[in-house]
């Protein structure tokens, strides 16, 4: 019983991450088309809902379903795409971007997928 309860606050927790981030790339997206005055004046119209609609046209980027190279250390990364401060850039991007009490913290004994190219 203490695993399966173990597990659904672990999809509670995924599950608000996952709102987070895309409420950030919903945000990100409008100030890419220059449409934050729309969105001012539609937020100011719904006061009472704070939940951000999905956009019905589809997902907001597309990514491969399959990793084309998967579990790579920061050796290998450094090498073979010559991101030396990968660690530091990483720990900056998530201080910045990610909740205040988040507990991610990369180090170099982690391993990153790569994927060839992200469409927006």
């Amino acid at each position: 019983m203490t695993l399966w309860l173990q597990r659904q606050e672990a999809i509670d927790v995924h599950s608000a991450y996952l709102d987070w981030t895309h409420c950030k790339i919903e945000s990100l997206l409008l100030l890419a088309n220059g449409d934050i005055e729309d969105h001012e004046d539609a937020s100011e119209a719904d006061d009472d809902d704070d939940t951000m609609v999905p956009d019905e046209d589809g997902p907001v980027y597309h990514i491969a379903k399959t990793c084309p190279c998967p579990h790579l250390a920061i050796a290998l990364l450094v090498a073979d795409f010559g991101a030396v401060g990968f660690i530091s850039a990483l720990t900056t991007f998530l201080k910045k971007n990610m909740p205040p009490h988040s507990f991610i913290q990369p180090s170099s004994m982690d391993r990153f997928d790569v994927y060839n190219q992200v469409t927006l």
